[in-house]
Order: structure tokens, then sequence, then C-alpha cells
């Protein structure tokens, strides 16, 4: 037995030897904030290579869209790639029956039949509405979105009080770190009866601003079992970034938009700033929240667009170099006291807090 089994190993490690040495694949363990455009570009040197990284993860990541902490993710080897740098992504079919909330906006946007051949250069312009494949705001990118709410929050809300998963060894002093699927105790904003089934959003209190304070979503959860007397029974369904205990939730507020409606180009439209960004990356881009000053009070909706812009800039003996725009932005979250937005089209890398942001496209 033991000689079979020696024989065993000597047959099979070999052939994963050999098989990591064609392939050179790696592995991630995905980070509050990833994406698979910025994975694509972190270990592929082209971000607008994620599609690759997706083929081989298929077993973990059901959409392209969500990829959640803690998940583990190949990364494939160089002569595993099935497309060259210089060579155009293929165009994804049926993608408007697809939700985008990751990655792939900017792969649609910019491989699909008005691009075709990838290309990211200075001299590129940013797409204008008409050229965008996209259209309405989806509903996992509103869910997922920050937003300006009063200082403190959302004054009714529930509380994560305690994890409902027994340790099998003794609690270290660390806190227990969440993970999708995990069942947790909440208790219920006041005056309010939970059903099995209901949906709820988990979030964390950001910065405070001179407008309110925003509010940053952590995750989805789904009531398993309504408490009375007791805490009631809920499981992490999804997760936007750390869900822990402490975190404050609300009901899930649930949209739908027309898919078929498009922004129309506007002249003097809206002029505001961007007042927060919600990343730690040092150049924000495509699928990255951002939040401006514009409003509801100011006519911004769903759906609508700003264009990022770079000031004119007046160099030594009286030069001057005209705006530049940055990227295009859509509404995917508005309040009375501010609007967010996601970046869906780049051509310069610098996004930064203090830039303009124009309004330059309309929802109907």
């Amino acid at each position: 037995m033991a000689g079979t089994r020696a024989a065993l190993i000597a047959l099979v490690v070999p052939a994963f030897a050999l098989a990591q040495e064609v392939t050179g694949r790696r592995t991630h363990v995905v980070k509050t904030g990833d994406t698979l455009w910025d994975l694509a570009g972190a270990y592929l040197s082209d971000p607008f290579l994620w599609p690759e990284i997706y083929r081989i993860n298929t077993d973990v990541v059901e959409d392209p869209h969500w990829i959640y902490p803690g998940e583990v993710l190949q990364i494939p080897g160089p002569g595993e790639l099935t497309v060259a740098a210089d060579q155009p992504l293929p165009v994804e079919q049926g993608v408007e029956d697809q939700r985008p909330v990751g990655p792939t906006i900017f792969a649609r946007a910019q491989t699909g039949p008005k691009y075709g051949q990838r290309q990211l250069t200075a001299n590129r312009r940013v797409a204008m509405p008409e050229d965008m494949e996209r259209a309405a705001v989806r509903e996992g990118e509103f869910i997922a979105a920050p937003w300006m709410d009063r200082n403190g929050g959302p004054e009714q809300h529930g509380r994560i009080v305690a994890t409902a998963e027994l340790p099998g060894i003794g609690q270290a002093s660390d806190p227990i770190r969440l993970a999708p699927h995990d069942r947790i105790y909440v208790t219920l904003p006041r005056d309010v009866a939970a059903t099995a089934g209901e949906r709820y959003l988990s979030y964390e209190l950001g910065p405070s601003m001179p407008q309110g304070q925003i509010v940053v979503p952590t995750g989805i959860l789904v009531v398993e079992k309504p408490g009375t007397d007791e805490a009631t029974l809920v499981r992490i369904e999804r997760m936007f970034g750390e869900v822990k205990v402490g975190n404050r939730f609300i009901p899930l507020e649930r949209i739908q938009l027309p898919t078929d409606a498009r922004p129309a180009p506007v002249d003097l439209g809206v002029r505001s700033r961007v007042i927060w960004v919600a990343s730690d990356a040092v150049l924000p881009s495509i699928q990255h929240y951002l939040l401006i000053d514009a409003s509801r009070k100011d006519g911004v909706s769903l759906g609508d667009q700003f264009t990022l812009m770079h000031r004119r800039v007046e160099l030594d003996r009286g030069v001057k170099l005209p705006e530049q725009p940055v990227a295009l932005a859509q509404v995917v979250r508005v309040t009375e006291r501010g609007a967010t937005v996601m970046i869906v089209d780049q051509v310069q890398p610098k996004v930064r807090e203090g830039m303009e942001a124009r309004l330059t496209a309309k929802m109907p």
C-alpha cells in the first residue's frame, strides 16, 4: 500500500510541477476595493486583459461584476493568455442583459462595435453619451454606491450585534472576520418587525463634510429567523466591503430604470466639483465611486453623466494650457446633499478631489 501511494505521488507531483512551470499561475486573495480591471493591470500589465482572469476563475466568480473579499483567484500565466496585447478583445455576447457592477463596464464601452481595437492614449477623447453602450443605472451599482446623508447617517437603523458562528477554539483577541454566507445576530430599528427573506443594507459611516456625512455600504443581509424577544438571525448575502459587528443597517432600497433610456448631451450643464474619492487607490479608475457637490436640488438625477475636467494651467511667460477632459462619470445615486458618480470611461490617469465635474448629458 505504501509503495503504491509513493508511486502515485511520484507520478502526480512532477505533473503538477510541470503544469505550474508551463502556466506560471499565481494566486491573489481578493481584498476590499479590488476589481478584475485592477488585478489585470497589476499582474498582467494590461487592465484590458481582465477577461483572462475571469475565464479561469468561473468556479469562484459567478458574475465578473462582483468579486468579494476573501475569494482566492488564479492569475493566468503568459502561456495561457488567449488575447494578445495588440489584438482587439472579443465583443461580449448579450451584454445588454448583463448587470455591470464591476470591471466590465469599461471593457464594454471600449471594445464594443463602436470601438473595436483597444486604445487608451492621451489623444483619445472621452467617450460621448451617444458612443456609450451603457444607458440606465443598474441596480447593483446603486446598491453598492456610497452616498451623502445627514450627519450621523440614517436616523432609523439597526445594528449588527454578534456573530452566530460558534468558534471551535477560543476566540483570539482580534475581532472575528465575517465572510459571505456567515450568519449573524442583529437588533432591528425601533418599531420595525422583520419577516423571513427581507433584505437589509449594512453600512459604515465615512467622513463628515459640510454637506453631511458619507455612508458607505458594506453588504446585503437577508433575514433567516425573525426575533421577538431575542435578536434576529440574518445571513450575509453579499459583501461590498468589510461587514463587522457594530455595523449599522437599513432596509434595502431597490430601483428600476428603463433600460432603453439614453442620456442626451446638454450645453451649459451644472458645474460642480469632486468632494470625495471612494478608493485607497493612487489612481482611481473605471468602476470607482466619487462624490460631487451637485445634488437633487440642482436637478441632478440617476443616469446623468458628468465629464471630469482638468483645469486650465498658466505657465511661465503667459503660456496657457487649455482645460482637458479626464473621465466620464455617471450618476448612480443622488440625494438632497450630493450625488454619487461612477467612472465609466477615462482618458487621463489622475482623478482627484477638487476636480471640476461638468454635467454634459442628462437622462430624459
